[in-house]
């Protein structure tokens, strides 16, 4: 005789890749397993749907640096509630994510709270060239740019970030391609940040 299932949800519109199909799900120890039997608690599932694990490509912990904002137990306890179990996280922090050690380091913060999957970016930064491919090796899922200067008073959290010309850019974007990896952009114009800042007009 099967093991009785925890729960089985029933008349669910199940999505996969390539389509939607109405079925059941089962679940033993919080895991979806196939319906093999009945279960202690059954539920009726019509209207509702099931998606697989979704990928949040963009989120800010910036733990442990700055866990006042959020930290990597808040942050995926969040991602999960939403149906989310993968995130990937920026290297914004204190200091960013400019080099292997400092990767490690929150990669380990990271393990020990970390409730759903977690991929970091790298720093990419004119400061930081020669981090970038051993970044790459070490595992992160691709590299972050901003293309203006440090934001004032918060240069430790920018190291390696940083690309404010075309001339640094572009070996930015030399060293990243070497690796075969992505590079994200956050597109700013220094002089337009000038501008905005001190014209009245744009206040």
């Amino acid at each position: 005789m099967a093991e009785l299932l925890d729960t089985i949800i029933q008349n669910v519109d199940i999505v996969y890749s390539d389509r939607v199909v109405r079925g059941d799900l089962g679940i033993r120890d919080g895991k979806i397993v196939p319906v093999t039997g009945g279960a202690r608690k059954v539920i009726d599932g019509t209207g509702l749907t099931a998606l697989p694990g979704l990928l949040d490509t963009h989120v800010h912990i910036r733990a442990p640096g700055i866990s006042h904002r959020e930290t990597f137990l808040s942050g995926t306890s969040a991602a999960a509630a939403g149906g989310i179990t993968t995130v990937f996280e920026m290297p914004v922090s204190r200091p960013a994510t400019s080099t292997v050690e400092l990767l490690e380091q929150r990669a380990e913060v990271m393990e020990k709270e970390a409730v759903v999957d977690v991929a970091f970016y790298g720093a990419a930064g004119y400061d930081n060239l020669a981090d970038i491919a051993p970044l790459a090796k070490a595992g992160v899922v691709g590299f972050k740019t901003f293309s203006q200067k440090a934001v004032p008073g918060r240069e430790n959290e920018f190291h390696g970030l940083t690309a404010p010309d075309s001339g640094t850019l572009y070996r930015v974007c030399e060293e990243v391609a070497a690796t075969g990896k992505i590079l994200a952009i956050h597109a700013e114009s220094d002089p337009l940040i000038d501008l905005v800042q001190s014209d009245p007009r744009y206040r």
